[in-house]
């Protein structure tokens, strides 16, 4: 297992603490930046390789890049006070937003609604297994999943609310749906720019927002080891692995993902 984020300058970078290698301005990640894992060779330096537990299930292991952006999600600076015992929202079922949902029912939320666009049924019912305790198609439910939501918080909202889809209707739903002095991630990816009533949304709601990108190096890769060593939160995550192929079935699988039949696709080291 290597970090996503290769922190090089001419091999390293001197200009930065160690802990503030994910936001480092002279950060590359592997797939972006620089070839990714489907290279023959990758280089980084020593200092970015993480050792598993030997124990640990190769499949699960294989998850821990996309884990660590749903645990930063959650714990953008180990806040675990403003998720235990509080309601919670992730908006996208995407496969780091079902992670996020098995992240936040093990740290104690007490309520963890997801929302997802709905074209995606296989998605949807992955949130139940990674624990959700409400799933809401938004586009079934259209402007009424922000009232959904409040009523069943009696009214409150919720105390964080996780965005994990890049939908525009949905980073506005994260604000509507938030508690005043509550806590947004944003993680998505948004396509285009994105107008936002800063008025209503952040300043008089007086919340807390956090942009999350990659991992928090390296407290992040800590916080899921401690995770992975609960048995019940290893089975979630394991849900989100849907199909198995070989190597060889590569193709196959990026089609299961792109026809949205899928969560993760594992790529077993086999090519017969």
């Amino acid at each position: 297992m290597v970090s996503a984020e290769t922190h090089i300058v001419d091999g390293t970078c001197y200009q930065c603490r160690t802990d503030r290698m994910h936001v480092c301005q002279n950060m590359e990640i592997l797939g972006v930046d620089r070839d990714g894992v489907f290279a023959e060779y990758v280089a980084l330096p020593e200092r970015n390789a993480w050792r598993n537990d030997p124990a640990l299930d190769p499949a699960i292991a294989s998850l821990q890049e996309p884990l660590g952006n749903a645990v930063q999600s959650a714990l953008p600076r180990n806040n675990v006070e403003d998720v235990a015992g509080k309601n919670v929202a992730v908006l996208g079922c995407g496969p780091i937003g079902l992670m996020a949902v098995a992240v936040l029912k093990t740290l104690g939320a007490a309520k963890v609604f997801a929302t997802g666009g709905g074209r995606n049924k296989v998605r949807m019912e992955l949130a139940k297994k990674s624990g959700a305790d409400l799933v809401l198609n938004a586009r079934e439910e259209g402007e009424d999943l922000v009232k959904i939501i409040r009523e069943a918080t009696d009214g409150d909202g919720v105390d964080v609310a996780l965005e994990m889809s890049g939908s525009p209707v949905a980073v506005r739903q994260a604000f509507e749906i938030l508690t005043p002095g509550g806590r947004v991630s944003l993680l998505g990816i948004l396509e285009r720019p994105l107008e936002l009533d800063l008025n209503d949304a952040v300043i008089f709601r007086a919340a807390t927002i956090f942009g999350i990108h990659g991992r928090r190096m390296f407290e992040t890769w800590y916080q899921a080891k401690g995770l992975l060593s609960k048995p019940e939160f290893r089975s979630r995550i394991a849900s989100v692995i849907t199909h198995r192929l070989p190597m060889k079935d590569v193709a196959e699988g990026v089609e299961l993902i792109n026809s949205k039949q899928a969560g993760k696709v594992l790529l077993e080291p086999k090519w017969e």
